[in-house]
């Protein structure tokens, strides 16, 4: 079964994650209604490494 609440996918764009993977493509096997997916300027720490900016990305999906 996917996951079929709206998903937000973060993830550092500098990070293991983000160099070797595609991660939209990854998760679209497991989650339907990926509303949000962004790379962040950070490595694997999104809230340590980037803030501000995750800080922005989620409140922008908690309240559209």
């Amino acid at each position: 079964k996917k996951i079929t609440c709206p998903v937000q996918l973060l993830w550092g764009a500098t990070g293991q994650v983000g160099v070797q993977n595609d991660p939209p493509a990854i998760w679209k096997h497991y989650a339907s209604d990926i509303r949000d997916a962004q790379a962040l300027p950070c490595g694997h720490y999104l809230s340590e490494e980037a803030p501000e900016e995750t800080y922005r990305a989620v409140r922008a999906f908690f309240t559209s």
